[in-house]
């Protein structure tokens, strides 16, 4: 499983980078509004991998990385893979729903305030981040990389 979550990271373009944010650390609490109207919190996965996509619903690239995760959990969800989906617009909100069922999304996909995501992520809200951003979490809740936060495509 270890080699299928690298060969993803380097699909997704998620090679190593230069940030602000610390890598490795433990996973703070988040709680992410499901789009069925239930909550999950990523401290319910421990003992799981786990990799959170930051995503708008729109972006053409979070869809082709859902469509990957998708096949990962899937193919992996069995052996302790968990997906996990969060928008953090506000259009996001509405559109979830829509997203999990235009994409046939099969792992949870929810929404976070933007204030939330951004503290969770390390990352400046002045500059921005990248989507998809990928968040990788070991099975002791610690977070072993995370695409770079900073940028322009938000």
């Amino acid at each position: 499983m270890v080699r299928a979550l690298t060969a993803a990271a380097a699909l997704l373009g998620v090679g190593a980078s230069l940030f602000a944010a610390k890598v490795p650390r433990k996973s703070p609490e988040l709680v992410i509004a499901a789009h069925d109207g239930g909550q999950l919190r990523l401290s319910e996965l421990r003992g799981k991998v786990v990799v959170v996509e930051v995503l708008l619903t729109t972006c053409p690239h979070c869809q082709h990385s859902a469509e990957m995760l998708n096949r990962m959990q899937t193919r992996y969800g069995a052996r302790g893979f968990q997906a996990i989906g969060v928008g953090f617009n506000e259009s996001d909100k509405s559109q979830i729903e829509n997203f999990v069922r235009t994409f046939g999304v099969k792992y949870p996909v929810g929404y976070v305030p933007r204030e939330t995501i951004y503290k969770y992520l390390q990352a400046d809200p002045a500059t921005g981040i990248h989507v998809p951003n990928l968040v990788f979490i070991d099975r002791r809740g610690v977070i072993r990389h995370q695409s770079l936060p900073q940028g322009d495509s938000e």
